[in-house]
């Protein structure tokens, strides 16, 4: 089961990626000062440092955390980040 979230995490990691960039295409903008940094940093890079931090994070939580609850909350966190990039996605399209 640990796996599985550990996948979603991942996948979540990398769906909010693809959304972000949409959303910066379309003349949004990162609202999260760390990731603006790692923007201005790493240029169109900028997504490694975001997906090796969850990849990273994810581990931990499988290796360190013997609770479930823990790991399944940071599934539903990074769930809940890319339903509002693809809120925000639509709202850009509409106005």
């Amino acid at each position: 089961m640990n796996i599985l979230l550990l996948i979603a995490i991942i996948l979540f990691g990398v769906a909010d990626i693809l959304l972000t960039n949409r959303i910066l295409s379309n003349g949004g903008r990162e609202l999260n000062p760390i990731m603006r940094l790692c923007m201005d940093r790493f240029g169109n890079l900028w997504f490694i440092p975001k997906l090796m931090i969850a990849i990273i994070a994810g581990v931990c939580f499988i290796l360190f955390i013997k609770s479930i609850i823990p790991i399944a909350i940071l599934v539903i966190v990074q769930f809940c980040i890319v339903v509002w990039n693809i809120f925000v996605l639509v709202n850009m399209k509409k106005g």
